[in-house]
């Protein structure tokens, strides 16, 4: 069979999210071994996918208008009823979110206005979650998620000729239009952060540090698969007291959000959403991957 070009599996993508009943097992398997399509069409396919793939919008597409007003009418709720003080625990992280990107860069009116939803995010998520409440690291888990679902109103605007925050000077009054998508892109960035972090939040419990839930489990995991995998760097490792403690936990916790440019983590994360087996195995896939980074840093020294 041909290669497909990108505009060709986006079309085949598309045709895929059009199908009743959706073929929700064949979307995953697409994302997981190939990616979101990268092309034109990208911004707004990726953000539907994510949103499949982490729980939020149900696979009947006729329900997702009716679903989508509903969802982010509740965020606005949750949002009103938020215990302000939350700011200065959560600031000091947010503000040191991907500098690099002029998306998220403090000193342009764009980069403002993001780092204020992401806080918002996280403010609401720990109100919300009295029990884990917030971590460092959240935000660096939460800020792909959020420019993902961002790129798809840009893109639409762009589509459009309509407005968006880039094209706007800094005294600009923000149209009415574009304020309500970024209100929704920001409801719909907090639950599915929150159904991510279902699965992640063991991670950010220092209580549960040592079980079989925690973070030290996963990491326990991790070298004994490297150790399995490759036994001679494993042995090396141990001798040089290279514990994988030392780059495991990062990995693990931040889902690999430190070790790439944005571009790589979201390719990373349509596998990592996509994981036929991430429900039943708890994200061994993460474990496998850091694995195959050990190993090639290694044989490379």
């Amino acid at each position: 069979m041909p290669q497909l070009t990108p505009e060709q599996r986006a079309t085949f993508f598309e045709g895929l999210l059009k199908q009743r009943p959706m073929p929700f097992e064949k979307i995953k398997k697409t994302c997981f071994a190939e990616g979101v399509p990268d092309c034109s069409a990208t911004p707004r396919l990726r953000a539907i996918a994510w949103k499949l793939l982490l729980g939020y919008l149900p696979e009947d597409r006729m329900q997702w208008h009716t679903f989508l007003a509903m969802q982010r009418l509740s965020y606005q709720a949750f949002f009103e009823e938020l215990n302000v003080d939350l700011r200065f625990e959560i600031k000091k992280d947010v503000d040191r979110t991907l500098p690099d990107y002029a998306f998220y860069n403090t000193s342009h009116r764009e980069g403002r206005v993001h780092h204020a939803a992401i806080s918002r995010i996280l403010f609401v998520y720990a109100k919300l979650n009295p029990g884990i409440r917030y971590v460092q690291g959240m935000n660096e888990i939460l800020a792909p998620i959020y420019y993902v679902f961002c790129q798809e109103i840009e893109a639409a605007a762009a589509d459009a000729s309509g407005a968006s925050l880039k094209s706007l000077g800094e005294d600009s009054i923000m149209p009415t239009a574009l304020e309500e998508a970024l209100k929704a892109v920001e409801a719909d960035a907090f639950f599915c952060f929150t159904n991510l972090m279902a699965e992640l939040r063991d991670h950010f419990c220092s209580k549960l540090d040592h079980t079989v839930i925690g973070i030290t489990a996963k990491i326990t995991a991790l070298e004994r698969l490297i150790e399995r995998l490759d036994q001679q760097l494993s042995t090396t490792l141990t001798r040089l007291r290279v514990s994988p403690t030392f780059y495991g936990f990062r990995w693990i916790t931040l889902l690999m959000t430190q070790e790439w440019e944005l571009p790589d983590v979201l390719r990373f994360f349509d596998s990592l959403f996509a994981d036929p087996r991430r429900d039943e195995t708890k994200s061994n896939f993460l474990i496998y991957f850091a694995a195959t980074m050990v190993r090639p840093r290694a044989r490379s020294s």
